[in-house]
């Protein structure tokens, strides 16, 4: 009979019914020959024959094991997936196409060289997910770095007692001074000394230290007339200062204050050219000095400080007060007028010390022009800081914010410390008899990893005769390093012999096109190790006969896949394809064992060595709690010390389990196992529902 494609192939198989196979049992022996070898049989005990029932899955009745009833209930639940899972397919592919939408399909087919539109569709889902992470992190990011400065901007503050601390040593390092409202670091200053006279220097590191840390805005006067202009017309007025610190050769006079009126400081702008701007450029200036309102009233009370707030610079008065007791206004002509700032600031700073006056000075200065000049004087002269915001409302806001995030990991670390506490105990569980399938796809691993493979299944703790070491040879490849196919390496450690050649049987693969015709062989028999007699089945997958490279090749999934339809058609009694049906004659006829009867899949890479104790307790989980349908065991690294990223990759593996998995596991719902070592429910104990071979799970896998 001819075909003219892959579906009119599978579309001939619809007719038969794996009753009516005719095939051999291969030249491993008969069951009956297994049993002598073992000496027990495979077949059903008479506990479990009832599994089977009066109709075995082989019959082709098409109601499975539990009849009638069973596939009613299931039509049920397959009536009310679909309807939920086709509205959130909907939703995510409105989302798909809402991140994906500027790539345009052509580009994804000419230059991805993907035709086919499901699986541009795919690819699409894929960018998506990547792109959802990707929006996931920079928010995450977001709220934890970039919120918390739009909220509350970073400002270089030092409140009185910080930029104090900073007193120095006698080397002249760490020292802060704070002028007009500025702290600046001198350290570097400080120790080169400076005013040089005719032999040495006027002012000395020793001189300098005993203003570290201090404010030191009495030591630079400031000369009225050049800093109020519009407010101070006399040069004469000087303002005092009213504090117990030594000035001696530090004190500097500039401008019209400047005894020596052809020196430098007697410029009117020294002040700003030669301190200000000098140690903003030599990278001195470190901030501000701040006040809070608090501090305000406080010393205002206390203390009788004449300052306040003016928008968010303080301004402090006491000085201007203490030169005004010094000379009383006599109203006599010819006589200088301290008062110079007038009645309104007076009245300001008297009965509202300490408070903000920002309103009171924009409403109550007159006239309105006076105001701009009298500021510009308030800054130049009596300015002492800023209000300190590192604790206003938005600030706070901000920190709450990160202190509630911090609060949250440490819980959430904390638990899923707490969490992996119930990883610790090491108690040896009994025995169990379930029939287990250990699934072992290769590609192109060599023959020292694969033999560490089927050994250590070989050799774990479990009935010999209930496990079956199931290998998928994922096409006819020589792997790298290898000197003969992947396939025949692994035949070579079951000890087959080279000249058996089994007919090939097709089959439909996970695969575009023509590709979906495949073709596999299958060997079966036992493998001997250490005393361990355990059945194997090896499916090779070949290729049809126009493939010329990588025949037979069509990935892990396909693999995975191969062996789930074939179970859910046992479980189902549904037509097979040639190579499951051939499947289904070794396990039933020459290892002796029929395929219902297994509950469990045990799926393992072919690089994975697991422990011997491994397979028991994970069916003791799974028969302890019937809700399990899939769990993992520890993954750790065999060559942990090859290179450094095999080293940081222990960390990664053992975070991932003992604390994410362990947190999870809380909540009954592991995100992720790891393909290389986990075992999964095929149907449920109670009902025997297909779980992991179940239509929608074949069908979205």
């Amino acid at each position: 009979m001819a075909f003219n494609s892959p579906d009119d192939y599978f579309a001939a198989l619809h007719g038969h019914r794996q009753a009516g196979f005719g095939g051999t049992p291969s030249e491993y022996g008969s069951g009956s020959e297994y049993g002598a070898h073992q000496g027990f049989a495979y077949g059903p005990t008479p506990a479990q024959q009832h599994l089977l029932g009066n109709s075995s899955p082989l019959a082709g009745d098409g109601k499975g094991r539990d009849g009638e009833e069973e596939e009613e209930d299931d039509e049920e639940d397959e009536d009310d997936i679909p309807q939920e899972r086709g509205r959130q397919r909907k939703l995510w592919v409105g989302m798909t196409w809402c991140l994906t939408w500027w790539i345009p399909t052509i580009f994804i087919a000419t230059c991805g060289r993907m035709k086919r539109p499901d699986i541009q569709m795919a690819w699409r889902e894929k960018v998506a997910l990547c792109l959802c992470i990707f929006l996931f992190s920079a928010a995450i990011i977001a709220f934890i770095v970039v919120l918390p400065i739009l909220l509350c901007p970073r400002v270089y503050l030092y409140a009185p007692n910080e930029y104090t601390y900073h007193q120095g040593n006698a080397g002249g390092d760490d020292i802060y001074m704070a002028i007009y409202g500025v702290v600046y670091d001198v350290s570097n200053f400080v120790r080169t000394g400076h005013g040089q006279s005719a032999t040495t220097n006027a002012v000395s590191t020793s001189d300098m230290l005993q203003y570290g840390g201090k404010d030191v805005s009495h030591l630079f006067p400031q000369p009225l007339p050049e800093r109020c202009p519009g407010v101070v017309q006399d040069p004469l007025i000087p303002l005092e200062f009213n504090t117990t610190e030594p000035a001696g050769n530090g004190i500097h006079l500039s401008g019209s204050l400047s005894p020596v009126p052809s020196s430098n400081m007697a410029k009117p702008n020294w002040f700003q050219d030669r301190v200000v701007n000098r140690f903003n450029s030599m990278g001195y200036k470190k901030g501000q000095v701040a006040f809070t309102l608090d501090m305000l009233a406080d010393d205002a009370k206390k203390e009788n400080k004449r300052w306040s707030l003016i928008g968010n610079e303080v301004f402090d008065l006491s000085n201007y007060f203490f030169t005004l007791t010094r000379h009383p206004a006599t109203g006599a002509a010819n006589v200088p007028n301290y008062a110079y700032l007038g009645p309104g600031i007076a009245d300001l700073f008297t009965s509202y010390a300490g408070q903000d006056n920002t309103d009171r000075f924009n409403n109550n200065i007159q006239p309105a022009e006076f105001r701009p000049a009298l500021l510009n004087c308030l800054r130049n002269v009596f300015k002492v800081g800023v209000l300190d915001t590192r604790k206003s409302t938005r600030c706070l806001v901000s920190e709450y914010l990160l202190l509630s995030t911090s609060i949250i990991l440490v819980i959430v670390i904390l638990a899923k410390f707490l969490a992996a506490l119930q990883l610790g105990s090491r108690r040896s569980p009994e025995d169990h008899d379930k029939f287990i399938i250990c699934q072992v796809p290769c590609y192109t691993e060599g023959e020292d990893s694969l033999r560490s493979t089927i050994d250590s299944l070989a050799s774990l703790h479990y009935d010999d005769k209930r496990k079956l070491i199931f290998i998928i040879c994922d096409g006819n490849i020589v792997g790298s390093g290898n000197d003969r196919p992947t396939p025949r390496i692994a035949l070579d450690i079951l000890g087959v012999d080279p000249k058996y050649d089994p007919p090939s049987r097709a089959f439909k693969s996970v695969a575009e096109g023509g590709k979906q015709l495949n073709y596999g062989k299958i060997y079966s028999g036992l493998y001997e190790h250490e005393g361990h007699v355990v059945p194997y089945i090896v499916v090779v997958k070949m290729g049809n006969p126009t493939e010329a490279s990588r025949p037979g090749n069509r990935g892990k999934r396909d693999s995975q896949i191969l062996l789930l339809s074939f179970l859910n058609r046992i479980h189902h009694a549904t037509p097979m394809s040639p190579l499951e049906l051939e499947i289904c004659h070794q396990l039933r006829n020459v290892i002796g064992v029929d395929p219902a009867f297994y509950e469990y899949i045990l799926m393992v890479d072919a690089d994975t060595r697991v422990m011997p104790d491994s397979l028991n307790r994970m069916v003791s989980c799974m028969l302890r709690d019937s809700r399990i349908i899939g769990l993992c065991g520890e993954t750790q690294l065999q060559n942990e010390e090859l290179s450094w990223a095999t080293m940081i990759q222990v960390y990664e593996y053992y975070i991932s389990h003992h604390l994410a998995k362990a947190f999870e596991s809380l909540f009954g719902s592991v995100t992720c196992l790891p393909g290389c070592f986990s075992i999964y429910r095929i149907r449920t104990s109670v009902g025997g529902r297909p779980v992991i071979i179940s239509d929608g799970v074949i069908q979205d896998y």
